[in-house]
């Protein structure tokens, strides 16, 4: 065995200096495709999220609920005045999360959140969610034999304002919830829920019809009209809200 360059002995050929050349060299593309790998692997880091999970790691649950969205609102999403977070919600997809998660006014976020923001989450006003609710955007087509879970698709989820969404309900891809809904607890949602209606179970399916302002106020009305027209006791006029005058008659 010869002597390199060097004068050290050769570890790579039995002739040296002259095959040293032959050691593998990394080139273009070799680095081009370190480069992918580390890209596609580093794509979920968001850093700006992950500094406002350090921020929040330090609030105990139900503590700091207008801080958790001044963090989050911080690291670039758009949130609502007068939203709260009273436990730091898991926020995880692909893409431009800031842009695609848009939060309304007035809405409530209770512990262990799961938003999947992939495609566009888009948050109404007075939306209350309860525990370890998830959202999400994306999901596998089926596909062949071979692998079942087949290409990942993104759909869009839309919550109407003033709707609420249970604890642990499940809202899945391409779902618009309407305003005012109620979906109840442990309800997996696969289709669109329609304004002012309680869905419930797996898969979720329509349980009642809710009152809407409209319809209070025909039931006040109502209830006025009876009070006009006959006498109330203490007990159910106390009830529909009427008074009765001192000395007035009972019915029997």
């Amino acid at each position: 065995m010869s002597l390199c360059k060097g004068g050290h002995t050769c570890n790579f050929c039995h002739k040296g200096v002259s095959n040293f050349s032959t050691i593998p060299q990394y080139n273009k593309h070799t680095m081009s495709k370190i480069f992918r790998v580390l890209s596609q692997e580093l794509e979920g880091a968001h850093p700006r999220l992950r500094l406002a999970y350090i921020g929040m790691a330090l609030l105990p649950p139900y503590v700091g609920g207008r801080l958790r969205t001044y963090l989050l609102r911080m690291s670039g999403f758009q949130i609502g005045h007068g939203t709260v977070f009273w436990g730091a919600p898991t926020i995880v997809g692909f893409g431009n999360l800031y842009e695609q998660l848009h939060i309304g006014e007035g809405c409530w976020f209770n512990m262990g959140c799961f938003l999947n923001p992939s495609a566009a989450i888009t948050i109404g006003d007075r939306v209350a969610l309860g525990q370890q609710v998830m959202i999400l955007t994306d999901g596998h087509a089926i596909g062949d034999r071979s692998r079942r879970a087949g290409a990942l698709e993104a759909k869009s989820v839309a919550i109407g304002d003033g709707a609420w969404l249970s604890t642990r309900c499940t809202i899945l891809p391409g779902v618009t919830i309407g305003a005012g809904a109620v979906v109840a607890a442990g309800a997996v949602v696969t289709k669109s829920v329609a304004p002012h209606t309680l869905v419930g179970g797996v898969p979720a399916r329509v349980i009642r019809e809710l009152p809407t302002g409209a319809d209070l106020s025909a039931r006040k009305a109502i209830l006025d009209g009876l009070a006009d027209s006959v006498v109330i006791a203490p007990a159910r006029a106390q009830r529909y809200g009427q008074t009765v005058a001192a000395g007035e008659e009972m019915p029997a």
